[in-house]
């Protein structure tokens, strides 16, 4: 089975791969194209099997979520296979490339109450961003009494800050590196490092 992003970038069966990834680079791995490339042209190739899907969902969780919300069925399998198989290739390369600190420093980390929050109180971003971190509160009650359980199992627990969310780390990694193709919402491995330095 084949996913495609109709973008720059194209989730396949395929091997073939017109870009390179760089591990010499000073600042980590990076991806550049190996040879002139046009709009429509496939620089990856990832197998829809080596990326978690909105379609991963057990049909047991399944069942609890609407069908057409990919978003949310995504959200749940990210964190049922956390729960379940919490050493899986599909999570563990972003528990090294996107850890729970890289968000720190995103307002949405922030609690409300807390020193950054003060500091940052009267600004109209942040106060959107308190805003949004309210309703993933709210979203992730909903999600707990759907019975989805958030408490990250090692390894995963060493990797959350100290007060961290691992509700809303989930949410923001989905949010920043999830991309949607014709099957569905998907979280590959690698493709951050096509769309993020």
């Amino acid at each position: 089975r084949a996913a495609k992003l109709h973008a720059a970038i194209e989730f396949a069966s395929t091997s073939r791969v017109r870009a390179a990834v760089d591990f010499a680079s000073a600042a980590g791995c990076s991806l550049r194209a190996a040879v002139p490339c046009a709009a429509g042209d496939v620089l990856l190739a990832v197998p829809l099997d080596k990326c978690l899907t909105s379609a991963s969902l057990g049909a047991a969780m399944s069942r609890r979520l609407p069908v057409a919300d990919g978003f949310g069925r995504l959200l749940a399998a990210t964190l049922c296979l956390m729960r379940e198989a919490p050493d899986d290739p599909r999570l563990s390369y972003y528990a090294a490339a996107c850890p729970p600190h890289h968000f720190c420093e995103h307002m949405a980390w922030w609690r409300e109450g807390g020193e950054a929050a003060r500091v940052a109180a009267n600004s109209v971003s942040y106060r959107r961003v308190a805003r949004m971190r309210r309703e993933v509160v709210e979203e992730g009650t909903a999600f707990a009494e759907a019975g989805f359980q958030f408490a990250p199992p090692p390894p995963w627990d060493s990797l959350i800050p100290q007060g961290g969310d691992m509700f809303l780390w989930v949410k923001l990694l989905l949010q920043t590196r999830a991309v949607e193709t014709d099957q569905g919402h998907v979280l590959p491995p690698c493709v951050c490092l096509a769309n993020h330095r």
